[in-house]
């Protein structure tokens, strides 16, 4: 059985927002893959941002502010010379999975009201069908929660793992899920 991760970066808080990427890992949570080899299984969109304004959706300056005291290997979503039409986010994802592959799975992410929503929002300004069913998705938070991570521990971040930037921050939550599933007796050795 496969699931998925995926995590957003945008240009607002707001469920109309600019989405600048979108990252995604499709792995067995029964495994333990490293985290260089989650997000080498992985993949970042990143959404044409001329497009999305010319559809109405929105920017907050405080955001785009935010986005200027972050490391190059995050902002560079902001500029990344690969953006993709919405539209053709199928075509994308074909070329990497097979359809049952990412549409038959469950999609978590950390807090679905963030990055579901504003990308189920993106989608439908696009007409586009989101890659999951509406009752597939989950939330790694919740996840997380019954297996007693809700004392705010934090994990050790991964070496080489780039905070903010959107397929890092899928891989590690496939990594951190992995890590729960399959090694909770070890769990302290992954903690910050």
């Amino acid at each position: 059985m496969k699931i998925a991760t995926t995590d957003v970066e945008t240009l607002g808080l707001r469920t109309n927002c600019v989405v600048l990427s979108m990252g995604i890992c499709i792995f067995d949570p029964a495994q333990m893959n490293s985290f260089e080899d989650l997000v080498a299984g992985g993949t970042n969109l990143y959404f044409d941002q001329q497009a999305q304004i010319d559809a109405g959706r929105s920017k907050t300056p405080s955001t785009e502010a935010w986005w200027k005291t972050q490391g190059e290997g995050a902002a560079e979503c902001l500029s990344n010379p690969n953006q993709i039409h919405p539209s053709t986010l199928y075509q994308v994802l074909d070329q990497r999975w097979t359809r049952n592959e990412y549409t038959q799975i469950d999609w978590f992410s950390r807090g679905p009201h963030f990055d579901i929503a504003k990308l189920d929002d993106m989608f439908n300004d696009f007409n586009i069908t989101p890659p999951w069913k509406y009752w597939r998705v989950r939330d790694i938070r919740t996840l997380m929660d019954c297996y007693g991570m809700k004392d705010n521990r934090k994990f050790k971040k991964p070496e080489g793992m780039i905070p903010h930037n959107s397929l890092h921050d899928a891989a590690f939550d496939a990594w951190m899920m992995q890590r729960v599933l399959n090694d909770g007796a070890n769990i302290q050795q992954y903690m910050g």
